[in-house]
């Protein structure tokens, strides 16, 4: 998943939209100097509304999801809830480890692959004597005696 940069603005806008119709209890919960950041960063010429009452189906874009990811885990998520994200990310970390270790693996970088080597045998070719070069030849063992 790859964060758009130029999108960052723009989801700050859809952050705010969202955390304007969440409970005051939770809204509060989310320090205000993020808050103002969003506020100062957003973008003003985006609008940006909720149409549908089920929120899964409302379009979102995927930097909003990570930004409120981000504020799930940090400031409304219960201890336990904390506790499964960490395992889930400990657990992510060992896998890409473990992936990054078998396709960099030194013991496998030299070893011969499964391949095999394609030799392309070619005929012998017997040199033949353009006829010009013959005649070329003639003439200069002439001149040479």
């Amino acid at each position: 998943m790859m964060v758009d940069i130029n999108n960052i603005p723009r989801a700050y806008t859809e952050t705010l939209t969202i955390l304007n119709n969440i409970s005051i209890e939770e809204y509060k919960k989310i320090p205000s100097k993020l808050i103002d950041m969003f506020i100062k960063y957003k973008d003003i010429n985006y609008e940006y509304t909720i149409t549908e009452a089920n929120f899964e189906k409302q379009p979102i874009l995927e930097e909003t999801k990570i930004i409120l990811a981000i504020l799930f885990k940090d400031y409304w998520a219960t201890p336990e809830q904390k506790d499964k994200i960490k395992l889930k990310e400990k657990y992510n970390d060992i896998q890409d480890e473990l992936m990054k270790r078998e396709m960099y693996n030194p013991d496998n970088l030299f070893s011969k692959s499964d391949k095999k080597e394609k030799v392309i045998e070619l005929p012998m070719v017997k040199y033949k004597q353009s006829l010009f070069k013959k005649i070329w030849n003639k003439i200069t063992s002439i001149l040479k005696k």
